[in-house]
């Protein structure tokens, strides 16, 4: 198949901040090292294409919010706080502000096609409590539960979820018509928690 062209964001000119480094290295023994570019957040404008960007939790979210919300590329997020809807330029996927949990490791997986061969299962998300993960209470109806937190402080809310392109987003995230442009995906963690997921978390990811 004709190799991906993935653009990961990350807070600094490296890409060394919290896992930042392994991430691109999974993404890079998975995909091939030419088919990632790494930038800096803060010099992006919001132009940039790819067939998938990837965003860390590594950055400061003002360094995003407003340039990506009406991107007609797919996303891959892990920054909490451009999920939700509380200032314009946001996704809108979860109407609720995230829970953040360091005791959740087990999650739910629904049939959605992003679960892949794991779905309708419960897998170990993380190899044991203690990195950081995120949920939230409340999804705009447009957005997908794909994966359902089943412990810690977090059981029962949507960890990873997903809106399609045209899906319903909530007002107030700045996205026009409040549909989605493109997909995407909220994947449950923060700085440094790709370093404790399990290899079933891997193959989600």
């Amino acid at each position: 198949p004709e190799a991906l062209n993935l653009l990961m964001l990350g807070a600094d000119d490296t890409g060394e901040t919290g896992a930042d480094a392994n991430v691109l290295t999974f993404l890079r023994d998975t995909f091939g090292a030419e088919s990632i570019r790494y930038m800096n957040s803060g010099a992006t404008d919001g132009s940039e294409t790819a067939d998938v960007i990837i965003f860390s939790s590594t950055f400061g979210s003002g360094s995003v919010r407003g340039k990506f919300h009406n991107s007609a590329v797919p996303i891959v997020n892990w920054e909490e706080a451009v999920m939700d809807a509380n200032t314009d330029g946001e996704f809108g996927q979860s109407v609720a502000v995230m829970s953040k949990s360091t005791d959740t490791f087990q999650m739910a997986l629904s049939d959605h096609p992003i679960a892949g061969d794991l779905a309708g299962t419960t897998i170990d998300f993380f190899t044991a409590a203690g990195p950081e993960t995120l949920g939230s209470a409340e999804l705009s109806a447009g957005t997908d539960v794909v994966g359902t937190a089943v412990d810690g402080a977090i059981a029962g809310l949507a960890m990873l979820f997903a809106t399609d392109t045209g899906g319903a987003v909530s007002e107030g995230a700045g996205v026009t018509n409040n549909v989605s442009p493109a997909r995407r995906v909220a994947f449950p963690m923060t700085d440094s928690s790709f370093d404790g997921l399990t290899d079933a978390g891997k193959q989600l990811f």
